[in-house]
């Protein structure tokens, strides 16, 4: 059994991946910069862990287990999804490995891919279950929203979109549901070039896109939907893992939406 020093320890150490994870540093993370983190001497903290990477898997393991908890005690319904919305915003810890920036180990990569990979079937099924969706938009759109919004407000736990998600889903919050990218009959008029640059002839508009974007851009007017189908594409050209790729292409599009419309 660990001594009470020793939980309260490891509680701080974790609890300082969660810091470090949603300012975007765990990439950056060295043991010096835990330990400041954790107020933990670093001395101290290799009396419970064994190096750097032991850390981050305590961590890793520690937080999906809270997730698969939380997901598979989520109740049925809109009202049980609100729940689950609510709680991890309150909580943060399980959020951190659905939002985090990669870790810098492949191995690392590899099980954060896996869990979030599970993570959004789960919320694609319960949401799916839901009555009253928006007609004309794919369940994984309107999940890809929420994932979003959820990792927005994991940010900003105290900001605005926060507290509206733990009462309205992302949908219901608009007239118009905001798809993950533009209509796609403005994407398809885009003139692109080897370059970067894109030129909206019936607008008149240009702006530029480095070569990932060009990539997404042709893809979608190739006639790819889903964000999950432009990670796997651009997995097969790129030297990058699935989460990168997801929030370039999740930052991509909120751009396009900005630009086009």
């Amino acid at each position: 059994m660990k001594k009470p020093n020793q939980n309260k320890n490891t509680t701080a150490v974790l609890a300082a991946l969660d810091r470090l994870a949603r300012e975007d540093r765990l990439a950056v993370a060295t043991t010096a910069l835990i330990s400041e983190y954790a107020q933990v001497s670093e001395g101290v903290m290799f009396r419970h862990f064994t190096s750097k990477e032991s850390i981050f898997d305590s961590w890793i393991e520690s937080r999906s287990g809270r997730l698969k908890v939380a997901l598979s005690g989520m109740a049925a319904g809109r009202a049980g999804l609100l729940r689950f919305i609510a709680d991890q915003i309150g909580g943060g810890e399980a959020l951190s490995l659905l939002c985090c920036q990669h870790a810098d180990c492949a191995l690392q990569r590899a099980h954060l891919d896996e869990l979030r990979a599970e993570a959004r079937a789960e919320l694609v099924r319960r949401v799916a279950e839901l009555p009253g969706l928006p007609l004309g938009i794919k369940t994984e759109s309107l999940v890809d929203s929420l994932w979003q919004a959820l990792c927005r407000a994991w940010k900003d736990p105290a900001g605005d979109e926060a507290r509206t998600l733990v009462h309205t889903l992302p949908w219901e919050a608009e007239a118009v549901p905001q798809q993950t990218f533009p209509p796609t009959h403005l994407v398809e008029r885009l003139a692109l070039s080897a370059s970067g640059f894109v030129f909206d002839p019936v607008a008149g508009n240009s702006f530029t896109a480095n070569e990932t974007g060009i990539a997404v851009l042709r893809m979608l007017q190739d006639g790819a939907e889903e964000v999950s189908e432009l990670v796997e594409r651009l997995g097969r050209e790129y030297d990058a893992s699935a989460v990168i790729l997801e929030r370039d292409v999740l930052d991509f599009a909120a751009r396009l939406r900005e630009v086009l419309r």
